[in-house]
């Protein structure tokens, strides 16, 4: 790595420790043998007590031995334990680049690009790292991880096994993963039994919080349950079994107001129909228990985040869920919402009708929403009769003085009146 991309280096990380434009002068601060020095950075590190200046120091060991591949390792770790992913990701290809034998050098870099979402490219590296050195715990335990990303558990299980028997020291994770299985499995007391060994070394282990919080839910010990699914989801909230059980968790235990956003996340990652349906009948528990603030102030929260706020399927429900709250403008808002979203939905555009028709009473666009949707979805009958029934209203009514005023009072005063 050249001086001046040390210096960069340097500049980012101090910007990010501090928030202010601060340059590390880095000069002096290496002991005489910078093997030692980096051990007792690397000590540091992993006692989260790493200081400025063992950082600059570590930088400066990189810019002076450029190819040693440990070195951009732990660098590349400092980096990523700050919040500068791109940063680390190069350190980790140098130490590649120069550590083309070293089992570290391997799983470092595998390790990035699976956390960069990387797969295809994690998945040959791993591959290659098995052909090098077949019996390596880590590397057979990676290897298993990777499999079980593609639903190969039979093999992963293997895998996971053989690291096992071949480890002399505990592997962080390997217990929680073997876990997984056994909760796949419907086993919750030897998966628990196993997220616990994970955790009795690290206790914010995201993997480990959700076999536990999972087993636990499942065997329908929701308050022992909470704890673990509450640092699972921060971690992970996109997981649907994860989401929806921390969700039942949170309702379970009488916290409503707190089990609606973990509810639409779920809804957001349902993967099929039959999913969608337990959650929205979750959803129906739930919010009879809140307050029309409370769900004004969740669906404030809920648009703080990209993720959901993209989902047409969270605006239908939350849609149903302001109707019901007598929230009426907002149910307007999240309708229009959906139908933005999902063009393509008839659904969509059949509930936005509904409330144009009895709550706005703006018949022409009810009338056109309509229209779109029969066009969408021909054979559904709710939509043909609804259409059938504003066109003929529509068509008797025209002429009906008493009608006409009924209606005009509904808009002037608000007065919900069906016809």
């Amino acid at each position: 790595m050249s001086r001046l991309l040390s210096k960069c280096l340097i500049r980012y990380i101090a910007l990010y420790l501090t928030g202010a434009c601060v340059y590390l002068n880095c000069r002096g601060v290496l002991a005489a043998d910078p093997i030692d020095s980096l051990s007792r950075i690397e000590q540091e590190f992993a006692n989260k007590k790493l200081s400025k200046d063992s950082l600059a120091a570590l930088v400066e060991i990189v810019d002076k031995y450029p190819t040693n591949s440990h070195a951009h390792i732990v660098l590349g770790n400092c980096c990523d334990s700050f919040g500068l992913p791109e940063q680390a990701m190069e350190q980790y290809k140098l130490a590649f680049k120069y550590g083309p034998n070293e089992v570290e050098s391997f799983l470092e870099l595998v390790k990035a690009l699976v956390r960069t979402g990387q797969l295809t490219a994690a998945s040959s590296l791993l591959m290659q790292a098995m052909q090098r050195f077949p019996a390596d715990p880590q590397v057979l335990f990676w290897t298993g991880n990777a499999l079980y990303k593609e639903q190969r558990y039979d093999e992963a299980k293997a895998l996971y096994q053989e690291a096992w028997a071949k480890s002399h020291k505990p592997i962080v994770g390997l217990y929680s993963a073997l876990g997984s299985l056994d909760l796949r499995e419907g086993r919750y007391g030897n998966a628990l039994r196993l997220a616990m060994a994970d955790l009795s070394h690290d206790k914010n282990l995201p993997q480990a919080n959700e076999v536990a919080g999972l087993a636990l839910e499942r065997m329908s010990r929701y308050e022992k349950a909470l704890p673990y699914l509450t640092i699972a989801f921060k971690y992970n909230p996109e997981n649907y079994s994860l989401a929806y059980s921390f969700a039942r968790s949170l309702m379970w235990c009488a916290k409503y107001n707190q089990a609606f956003m973990p509810a639409l996340f779920a809804l957001s990652n349902a993967p099929h129909y039959e999913g969608r349906s337990l959650v929205i009948n979750t959803m129906k528990t739930i919010t009879p228990h809140l307050s029309k603030g409370e769900v004004q102030a969740d669906i404030s929260q809920a648009s703080q985040s990209r993720y959901l706020w993209q989902n047409p399927l969270v605006h239908q429900e939350l849609m149903r869920i302001c109707i019901d709250k007598g929230l009426l403008d907002l149910a307007l808002v999240e309708g229009s919402i959906a139908v933005r979203l999902n063009p393509q939905s008839a659904n969509a555009r059949y509930k936005l009708a509904l409330m144009l028709e009895n709550y706005k009473h703006d018949y022409p666009a009810a009338l056109q929403y309509l229209r779109e949707a029969q066009v969408l979805d021909p054979y559904d009958h709710d939509i043909k009769q609804c259409l059938m029934r504003l066109e003929d209203r529509l068509t008797i009514n025209k002429a009906d003085w008493a009608w006409q005023l009924k209606d005009w009072l509904n808009k002037c005063f608000g007065l919900r009146l069906r016809t």
